[in-house]
């Protein structure tokens, strides 16, 4: 499995940050704000200690930590709650993610969409995840990130047929508020946009609210969370107890 990483991240950080955007599903026009992941997972780790938190709080840390776009799409309560231990004393990013994902059984990690997309295999081949819904097509001209994610939020319900609930949402914070973007993208998924904001954008994460069983509804809170990466270089913000605000997973 290492040899395997090793190609791919051998093969990742040989593409064009441009020919990766332009690869993914449909038509894609977009203006180079963020930087994307491929070129920071090649970046040195030295003495890094993740002093047993769990798996999501210890990816958030990384992210932040070493500048990457990040989705995580898979938010189990062993991933949210459970500590691990991760210690790397000289590596790259990506041996550090490749040693994080390897604490709990079910996750994997790529790049997609210049994204590090974090989520299980089961999840991502099922047709009833709505965040494998393609839109026919995704605008926006010089908007913000929260009037982009609410944009897309109508484009989902709209698609479903839902006149009600939430999809999307977003911290509201000025952080997230003072980059104009925009994207213009034919037949692709809900998880491709996602990621094209979240690199046009380049200072967040996004993160599934809800558990992987739970991918197939539209829940009340939302389905998806955009959040500033800063906020996670602070502990308090990667607690349980302040995630657990944010996701809903079963007790």
């Amino acid at each position: 499995m290492t040899g395997q990483f090793e190609n791919k991240r051998r093969y990742l950080c040989s593409i064009p940050i441009l020919l990766l955007l332009l690869c993914g599903r449909g038509g894609i026009a977009m203006q180079e704000h963020g930087r994307g992941a491929s070129g920071n997972l090649i970046a040195q780790v030295s003495d890094f200690d993740n002093h047993d938190e769990p798996l999501i709080p210890t990816l958030l840390r990384i992210a932040a930590e070493y500048d990457l776009p990040m989705g995580i799409e898979r938010v189990v309560k062993e991933g949210l709650e459970r500590p691990v231990r991760v210690k790397l004393r000289r590596g790259t990013v990506a041996d550090l993610l490749d040693l994080c994902i390897r604490q709990v059984p079910g996750y994997m990690w790529a790049v997609h969409g210049n994204v590090v997309h974090v989520y299980g295999d089961e999840e991502w081949r099922q047709p009833s995840n709505m965040l494998n819904l393609t839109l026919p097509s995704f605008e926006i001209h010089d908007e913000t990130l929260g009037e982009a994610d609410r944009r897309l939020r109508i484009k989902l319900l709209l698609q479903k047929g839902r006149l009600g609930g939430i999809a999307g949402v977003h911290g509201v914070t000025l952080e997230l508020e003072q980059k104009r973007l925009r994207l213009e993208v034919q037949n692709v998924t809900v998880r491709d946009i996602l990621n094209h904001l979240t690199v046009l954008h380049g200072g967040v994460i996004w993160i599934a609210r809800v558990s992987p069983e739970r991918l197939s509804e539209i829940p009340q809170r939302g389905l998806w969370l955009f959040l500033p990466r800063s906020f996670f270089r602070q502990r308090s913000f990667r607690s349980v107890e302040y995630l657990r605000q944010l996701i809903e997973i079963p007790p």
